[in-house]
């Protein structure tokens, strides 16, 4: 007993060890799947915050593609209709220069003409300026540039080059001086040449008919602003008059206001950038571009990232895996950038650690609570109850055993515990008396039981020999019924032998006593032969009638013999039938069809199976079908249903009248006919019956309402012959007869 307890101990021990594992485990497990799926839900949002940083992104684009789309448009229809008056605001400046300096001619005018028209910059080569019907048109875009600069700040400067690079309009207005002082010129032709430059990006090139035969816009990479704005890149299209290019508009987006697109949409992981397909940053939500003045590359803002061949040589807009974190990409419209987002894995480590730490601190409290219950059910629960596991197994032995001691909340138990143990001692001397009468008892109740089995014996045999009385009589009823149908059927076609061969034989004796009498005429002798000759036809008809149901009647003794089973295919030979089936019923216009797989080689008793349809067939022809009507049908389907055994379903059904309940209850009865004295015997479908069951082993059932036609269903097992194009049960193909 005391090694039962110990192992008792050892094995609570044990099980509170393992479930401590099993919950650092499952904590664990608990944990990374936290972790998982924190992490999911993270990318998940750094992919929809990436799609609306393209929208934002995509709709600065736009609006600045559509504003100098709308400069060179208006300049272009100025040009091509150049009777047009210019707006309002601009028809009151000089055609030429302003008195107060040839190369800054606006700088003279009014501030309110300034804040419409912007600044122009005339090379000093151009001493008599620009071209008035060129400069017409390039004033008449003035007023929408103005208003597109106050309804979007987007815009940092919007300009018109001339193709010869000797004038240009530039708005917001911009004093000579300042130019100067931002370019770093000494004078008007320095400052254009810088101007023209434009860091680097040369824009006329750009658009030229070489660099641009498409005339598509252009944008620039990016370059320090030659007014002093800091980092920008340009968008710009030509202008073509007459076929030739005239020169070209633009407008500037700083790297700032790009910035601040991003961040108008804060990224709760990772961080967002605008990259050229040269690996050159337009835009980061880092602010890593903010007061440089010089381009910055991608791998010069962090090694790790994304390198711009991998960038623009992956699909755009799904999540791609770096080494040393996770990015996703979408194109801008109308631009050759990349928007690209990017988190680090630390970084993504970080976040995901920061938001499981309440889940962690919570379930380490959780575990500590269950331990700290764990323990105190043990000492409060699970120690007495070992205890009184214990103190039960003793008094089962000994109810005298004194119980141990425990607490008080657990002494009711073990006093119920020996109360039960000194009943128990009682009641098992109870149950040795009892068991005693009990074996007396079940020895009379066994001598009962064979007695009862005798008897069921017996009665067993009395209801065998009942049931083979049962089988005799009903075998002889069946033949009752068909000798008495068959005596009944050759009763008439007899009776009207017999009464023809009695006319004969009063006729010819008629005859002969008027030929001996002498009283014989020609017209009298020739109407008694005729009646002799109609009589013996009669006779005649009636034999050979009885003739066929005594064959018929043969057919049924030999049914029962087994046929020739033989393999063919059953949708060669079926379409032979129908073949036949068909010259029958065409006379009268009507049709046969057939609906069966192809092909379809089976091993199966052909003539049973022929002979069998032929009689359904003919009697749809003279039963069910209504006569002379072109509208008749008959159709056999044909269909293989799976299973083990294979089993061929045949459907044969037919449009004619149909069959009243009982007509279709006595449909297989011998000798049942509709026609009854019209010659027909009744024997088609009952012989269709025994050949189905007898020697074909199937079933057969027929349903039909008046005016619906028949339908009769014959089941039949199948055995699939050997064949190199097995036969598909799925899904068969359907071939058609119908001739």
């Amino acid at each position: 007993m005391e090694q039962r307890s110990l192992y008792m101990r050892s094995l609570y021990q044990i099980t509170v060890w393992l479930s401590a594992a099993v919950l650092l485990v499952a904590s664990l497990l608990y944990g990374w799947a936290l972790s998982q799926q924190f992490r999911q839900r993270s990318l998940a949002d750094l992919e929809a915050q990436s799609e609306q940083l393209r929208l934002v992104m995509n709709q600065h684009t736009e609006r600045a593609r559509h504003h100098v789309g709308a400069m060179q448009l208006s300049i272009s229809a100025a040009l091509g209709t150049p009777q047009n008056e210019p707006p309002h605001a601009v028809r009151r400046v000089p055609a030429g220069r302003a008195p107060a300096d040839l190369h800054a001619p606006w700088d003279a005018l009014p501030d309110a003409s300034r804040e419409q028209l912007g600044s122009l910059f005339v090379h000093p080569d151009l001493p008599e300026g620009p071209e008035r019907s060129m400069l017409d048109a390039v004033m008449a875009m003035l007023p929408g540039v103005a208003a597109d600069h106050r309804q979007q700040q987007i815009y940092q400067w919007s300009y018109f080059y001339d193709a010869g690079e000797r004038w240009s309009v530039l708005y917001p207005a911009l004093p000579k001086i300042e130019l100067l002082k931002a370019t770093g010129s000494a004078d008007m032709a320095a400052a254009l040449k810088v101007v023209y430059e434009a860091g680097g990006t040369y824009p006329m090139r750009l658009v030229g008919p070489l660099a641009n035969p498409g005339r598509r816009q252009v944008w620039t990479t990016p370059y320090v602003d030659a007014g002093g704005k800091g980092l920008m890149v340009s968008l710009l299209e030509a202008v073509y008059h007459r076929g030739a290019i005239a020169g070209a508009v633009g407008t500037d987006l700083t790297l700032g206001m790009l910035d601040a697109s991003l961040q108008a949409v804060p990224l709760n992981l990772g961080r967002a950038m605008v990259v050229t397909p040269s690996g050159l940053l337009l835009a980061d939500s880092g602010g890593a571009l903010q007061g440089r003045k010089q381009p910055l590359t991608l791998q010069e803002l962090d090694a790790g990232v994304v390198s711009s061949a991998t960038l623009f040589g992956r699909s755009n807009a799904r999540l791609h895996t770096g080494e040393q974190g996770l990015w996703i990409s979408h194109e801008l419209d109308g631009t050759p950038w990349r928007l690209l987002v990017w988190v680090s894995e630390s970084q993504l480590n970080a976040a995901t650690l920061r938001a499981l730490q309440p889940y962690l601190l919570l379930e380490l409290l959780f575990i500590a609570m269950l331990l700290l219950l764990a323990w105190w059910q043990h000492r409060r629960f699970t120690r007495p109850a070992m205890a009184l596991a214990d103190y039960v197994d003793k008094v089962s032995r000994d109810a005298q055993s004194p119980a141990p001691q425990v607490p008080d909340a657990w002494k009711p138990w073990f006093d119920q515990v020996a109360a039960t143990a000194h009943e128990r001692e009682g009641y098992l001397t109870q149950t040795r008396d009892y068991a005693g009468k009990l074996e007396l008892m079940v020895s009379e109740r066994t001598a009962a039981l064979e007695q009862a089995n005798r008897q069921l014996e017996e009665a067993m045999r009395s209801l065998q020999q009942a049931q083979q009385q049962l089988v005799l009589s009903e075998k002889l009823a069946a033949l009752g019924t068909l000798t008495a149908g068959m005596a009944h059927e050759l009763n008439t076609p007899l009776g009207n032998v017999l009464t023809a061969v009695t006319t004969v034989e009063a006729t010819l004796q008629a005859l002969r006593a008027a030929i001996d009498s002498g009283q014989a005429r020609r017209a009298g002798t020739l109407q008694s032969l005729g009646l002799a000759l109609q009589s013996s036809e009669l006779a005649q008809s009636n034999v050979n009638r009885a003739l066929t149901l005594v064959k018929r009647f043969r057919q049924l003794g030999e049914l029962h013999e087994a046929g020739s089973e033989q393999e063919l295919d059953l949708h060669e030979f079926l379409q032979g039938l129908c073949t036949h089936w068909s010259s029958m019923a065409c006379a009268h216009g009507r049709r046969v069809g057939l609906e069966c797989p192809a092909p379809l080689m089976c091993r199966i008793d052909a003539q049973a199976l022929g002979e069998a349809l032929t009689q359904l067939v003919e009697n749809a022809f003279v039963h069910g079908l209504k006569p002379h009507d072109a509208s008749g049908r008959v159709q056999l389907q044909v269909e293989v249903l799976p299973g083990t055994p294979s089993q061929l379903q045949l459907r044969l059904w037919d449009n004619g009248r149909g069959l009243a309940p009982r007509a279709l209850h006595h449909l297989f009865d011998p000798f049942y006919t509709s026609q009854m004295g019209k010659g027909n015997g009744g024997l088609g479908a009952y012989l269709a019956y025994l050949l189905v069951t007898s020697r074909l082993h199937g079933s057969i059932h027929a349903r039909s309402e008046l005016g619906e036609g028949l339908r009769v269903d014959m089941l039949l097992p199948l055995e699939v012959a050997d064949n190199p194009q097995p036969l598909t049960l799925d899904a068969p193909a359907r071939q058609h007869h119908e001739p």
